[in-house]
């Protein structure tokens, strides 16, 4: 399984004190930055029922 398909990275909004403990903790100075949550999605091959296939030539209708 390649995991880096299967990754979802979130942005995680830190309060000024957790900021501060994590570059405390990293030994750095503030810098301006972004943290990420990181989670990984794992599909179990057993579990999947339909594969849709991708849209390659989205189309639509007005109706009015």
């Amino acid at each position: 399984m390649n995991v880096l398909n299967n990754l979802l990275l979130e942005v995680e909004n830190l309060t000024i004190q957790d900021m501060s403990n994590l570059w405390g903790t990293l030994g750095g100075k503030y810098l301006p930055s972004v943290s990420y949550k990181v989670r990984v999605v794992a599909f179990d091959s057993e579990e999947v029922v339909d594969q849709i296939p991708v849209v390659s030539n989205p189309s639509y209708s007005m109706k009015g």
